[in-house]
């Protein structure tokens, strides 16, 4: 992924943050304090200044109550994620979080295959 595209798409994730913060009434200094992170770091990343980590994005997502689907593509995306999304994101993070990625884009396999098989 090149620079350019990442720097959008970070933004575009770190813009989605901000407004479910900011919906749940939560302030910045709270989120930091809830994903024990420091205040200046998680204004980083909100601002997209600042990379995400898979583990802060898991943690946003359960804090802010929103699947990490709507985070990454918006809640306007119905399809959900597919092998092609995995490949975009792995570009996304830095390599360190490239295991933790593929492990949770795989739970999340796991968990829609479950719901399928599952009675209404």
């Amino acid at each position: 992924m090149e620079n350019k595209e990442k720097r959008i798409y970070t933004h575009e994730i770190a813009k989605r943050i901000k407004a479910y913060r900011m919906t749940k009434k939560i302030s910045q200094e709270k989120m930091a304090e809830l994903l024990g992170i420091t205040f200046s770091n998680y204004v980083k990343m909100e601002n997209a200044y600042q990379n995400l980590t898979v583990k802060n994005l898991v943690n946003i997502s359960k804090e802010l109550d929103v699947s990490l689907d709507a985070l990454v593509f918006g809640a306007t995306r119905t399809e959900g994620l597919n092998f092609d999304d995995f490949i975009r994101l792995s570009g996304f993070f830095d390599t360190d979080n490239i295991q933790a990625l593929q492990r949770a884009f795989q739970n999340i396999l796991d968990l829609k295959s479950a719901n399928k098989h599952t009675p209404v």
